[in-house]
């Protein structure tokens, strides 16, 4: 059953990716073409999901700030994982001080919320995507280290791995042929999962005028930009909404399908 929901999810954030792509042959209108005759105007055909304040057309709007927010998804977990898969593969494999010190310094960052050392990474930086998808990217070290570093912990004794140290093998050796490859689908997994986090964190930082910067919009500085005319222009929240819950939404299915797909013990146990 997971698996079909996680078919359903890739379907489903593939649907978002094409849809963003392609948003310049699918958009009616440029996005950033203002038109005061057709202010806040509500969903109609020839506005599928009406205008916003400045009689912009908000269907292209969303189509293109899903660029924007799609991204800010992906890019902080690739580098938070690559990131914390090197630390976590440090510490797991030399261990000793290497792994205390490595690791006492993640329990420092998971000591506060994310959303709160985003809060702070962003509000010393400076306000902007570049810094809220740095911000993201910070926070989510600590869960990939952890990850990693467990694996790690769990493989070193083995024997392919001895074998590999008794042949000579140099460290980064052992670590790049023989360690990660038996990481991967756990890393994998942990990633697929925090997309939906990153794109939340990203869209709250923009709600909040810390992320994207007007002109350029994602779903979150749309969201923060159209709740001054609530309730009456209600799309304007209402769109961006719906696009940010079916990214998420979407990535989640599909990171808990491949979760029990690559963990059968866990699919059983459920």
């Amino acid at each position: 059953m997971r698996q079909r929901m996680a078919i359903v999810g890739l379907s489903l954030f593939t649907v978002l990716v094409l849809l963003t792509i392609l948003a310049p042959q699918i958009a009616p209108y440029d996005p950033d073409k203002q038109d005061w005759k057709v202010r806040l105007k509500p969903p109609s055909a020839a506005h599928l999901f009406g205008t916003d304040e400045f009689g912009r057309d908000s269907f292209s709007r969303v189509l293109y700030g899903g660029r924007v927010s799609l991204a800010a998804g992906l890019i902080p977990v690739a580098i938070g994982s690559a990131a914390g898969t090197v630390i976590g593969m440090t510490a797991g494999y030399l261990g000793g001080k290497y792994d205390q010190v490595l690791m006492r310094f993640l329990d420092v960052l998971m000591a506060l919320p994310g959303i709160f050392l985003a809060l702070a990474i962003v509000g010393t930086l400076g306000p902007g995507l570049f810094n809220a998808m740095l911000a993201v990217a910070v926070v989510s070290v600590p869960g990939y280290a952890r990850v990693v570093r467990g694996q790690v912990l769990s493989l070193r004794e083995r024997d392919f791995v001895t074998a590999a140290v008794a042949s000579g093998a140099s460290h980064s050796w052992i670590l790049a042929r023989h360690l990660f490859p038996n990481i991967l689908s756990a890393l994998m997994v942990q990633a697929s999962l925090s997309v939906g986090f990153a794109i939340l964190t990203t869209a709250g930082l923009s709600f909040l005028g810390l992320g994207t910067q007007p002109p350029t919009s994602d779903w979150g500085e749309m969201l923060a930009s159209g709740r001054q005319f609530l309730p009456e222009a209600w799309w304007l929240e209402l769109f961006p909404g719906l696009f940010v819950m079916a990214a998420v939404l979407a990535v989640n299915l599909f990171g808990d399908g491949l979760r029990d797909y690559l963990d059968p013990h866990l699919s059983r146990k459920m």
